[in-house]
């Protein structure tokens, strides 16, 4: 809890000593950070705080030199430089690219005369492995197991010391009557010494146990809605629907076609990065069924236009013997939303699964290239059927003939919650853009009041606003919060209540919300018009799930489940937080299964499904 201030103050503290400070987070995250550089007017303009952002997806090559501002060789080049990285639980495992990319390139572990120090920031340090802990506390060594040997603390070795945890962990978790101080009892010494030097925890019981019982909301009981996925077209039943995208995703996996040479390391291994990416692109399918018809209808497409490229490319290669390459072509976004997957089931998994580099492959190398043309064929058929019912479906949608029953909970939801309360504030939840936009329109057309959307790249609101920034809409969403308490009014307080004012209570402004109102109405035009022009229904990406203060609000709906039950505490802390000016909050769920026991056995039938039967196909020449 309030990690993002904590984190400032550090970085202003080692701004002074003269550290230049970069910031890495995720690109959804940046603008949670960019508002508090200088010149945004928050609350902390006055600390003029500079630092660098850039984004996880920039730990690879050539990324970092796209900036204008500073390049790589800058910050290799800096003798004292701070690293903060935000949710650094995306960097727990050691093995993926941009792990070693940030080890090899930015902590420079061999160069001993620079100074750097790294600050991890993060809700959730460990999944369900220890060792995801020991994996971030190696960046505070610069990747060294070693790394605290000559310090106080006298850690010999990271990995003897949570190799030895983990195992007293592993029988702690097989007991029937197991209580915490148990398992603590069983550990090394040394372990808690270290995690006591090098973490920071602060949570609920612990604020409330140092300064009393604080003004945080009271939780009613969130309510469950069990909506299928079926009646696509000709698909009646969600089993339907998975027959139906049960295909080899060929085009995504060439190095299947080719002869087998030994990769030099894991991360250059072509034909395992393949393996693993089929399987996420077939989570992805289903992650997107259970959010909207629509968005799975996207990535349909998407699939199939990818599959009759490569197919162009064969037919032209066979003709003409022009050589050019098959890659996954896909975007940062979908990209990233995969990088996501591995990250989650390589937390469920023994073994570290990690996408590795991208090698494009060169049609001449494909050496069964007529059996890779044959299965690019069989899957663009399937793929054709299964648009043809979502088109089907999409088409008796816009005409009032086919209904969308999970889109018709939700907007029974919303009318009945504006209709009986006088907070009139919704914000729903969707892991994907494509989602958010639909709701977005849908909602608008059937004369919901009020509304908007934003996502990592783009925000929308009803009034015509549309850009990349969403803190626009935020301020209009939750004002009291945004604007009201986030905000830097000294100035406005010092001009129009005077230094004698009795809201200046040593040195520090005390103005009333209605005394503020009355102020910003009458001499500031551009927030008054935010006032005048609110937003009650807020649909957001998981770009809002973390680091938002938006307590003016009391219901969020997760229109899907993050497959990460982590993520639903997230969202629900939006509004979940002290000084909240509502005395209860509630949630909603939307949930792809008749139950939650139907929920669980379905995710595990996916993850333990690649999209592909290899007993099924012929295995390529080798």
């Amino acid at each position: 809890m309030g990690k993002t201030w904590t984190a400032l103050a550090v970085m202003k503290y080692f701004e002074l000593k003269g550290f230049t400070v970069l910031l890495l987070c995720p690109k959804k995250l940046s603008s949670n950070w960019e508002q508090y550089k200088i010149g945004q007017q928050s609350r902390f303009e006055q600390d003029e705080l500079d630092f660098y952002i850039r984004y996880h997806t920039d730990l690879q090559e050539d990324r970092f030199d796209r900036y204008a501002d500073k390049t790589l060789r800058y910050f290799q080049t800096r003798p004292k430089l701070l690293i903060v990285i935000d949710e650094s639980h995306n960097l727990r495992n050691d093995k993926s690219s941009r792990y070693n990319f940030l080890v090899e390139h930015l902590l420079l572990p061999q160069n001993t005369s620079r100074e750097v120090k790294v600050l991890q920031l993060s809700a959730t340090p460990i999944n369900n492995k220890l060792m995801d802990i020991r994996n971030q506390f190696k960046l505070m060594t610069k990747g060294h197991d070693n790394g605290f040997q000559d310090t106080d603390l006298e850690i010999d070795s990271l990995e003897n010391i949570f190799r030895i945890a983990q195992k007293e962990f592993s029988k702690w978790v097989a007991l029937d009557n197991r209580k915490i101080a148990d398992f603590i009892a069983t550990l090394p010494p040394q372990f808690e010494k270290l995690t006591d030097a090098l973490i920071v925890a602060r949570t609920r019981q612990l604020i409330e146990g140092e300064f009393g019982e604080m003004n945080f909301p009271k939780k009613e009981a969130p309510i469950n809605e069990y909506v299928t996925p079926e009646n696509i077209g000709n698909l009646k039943s969600f089993d339907d629907i998975l027959d139906a995208i049960s295909i080899n995703l060929t085009a995504y996996r060439p190095a299947d076609y080719m002869k087998t040479i030994p990769p030099k390391s894991v991360l250059e291994d072509e034909q395992q990065r393949q393996k693993f990416l089929v399987k996420m692109m077939y989570i992805l399918l289903i992650k997107r069924l259970e959010s909207s018809w629509f968005s799975f209808k996207c990535t349909v497409e998407n699939i199939l236009n990818h599959h009759l490229h490569a197919l162009e490319k064969v037919t032209l290669f066979n003709q003409s013997k022009v050589d050019t390459t098959i890659e996954d072509d896909m975007s940062e976004e979908e990209e990233e939303e995969l990088i996501e997957t591995a990250a989650q089931l390589s937390a469920e998994t023994e073994k570290p699964i990690t996408l590795g580099k991208k090698n494009p492959i060169l049609l001449s190398s494909i050496t069964n290239l007529a059996l890779f043309k044959q299965h690019l064929e069989a899957d663009i058929e399937k793929l054709r059927q299964l648009k043809a019912n979502l088109d089907e479906y999409e088409k008796a949608f816009n005409a009032g003939k086919a209904q969308d029953e999970k889109l018709n909970k939700l907007i029974e939801h919303i009318t009945c919650k504006q209709k009986t309360s006088p907070n009139k504030k919704v914000l729903v939840f969707t892991v994907f853009k494509d989602t958010a936009e639909f709701l977005y329109k849908q909602l608008k057309k059937r004369g919901i009041q009020n509304i908007a959307y934003v996502s990592g790249s783009i925000s929308e609101a009803y009034d015509g606003y549309s850009g990349a920034k969403f803190e626009p809409i935020l301020e209009r969403f939750a004002p009291y919060t945004k604007l009201y308490n986030e905000k830097d009014w000294t100035e406005m307080y010092q001009n129009h209540l005077g230094l004698e004012s009795k809201f200046l209570d040593k040195g520090t402004w005390k103005v009333p919300y209605d005394i503020w109102k009355t102020l910003i109405f009458e001499h500031d035009s551009e927030t008054r018009y935010k006032l005048e022009n609110p937003i009650d229904v807020l649909i957001a990406t998981d770009c809002l799930s973390e680091g938002q203060n938006l307590q003016d609000c009391d219901m969020v709906i997760n229109y899907d489940i993050h497959w990460n039950p982590v993520r639903l505490i997230q969202r629900m802390g939006r509004i979940d937080r002290i000084g909240s000016p509502n005395k209860t909050i509630k949630g909603i769920n939307f949930w792809p299964a008749k139950n939650y026991e139907d929920y669980l056995k379905l995710k595990s039938r996916v993850e333990k499904t690649h999209g592909f039967n290899d007993g099924c196909r012929h295995r390529t020449a080798r």
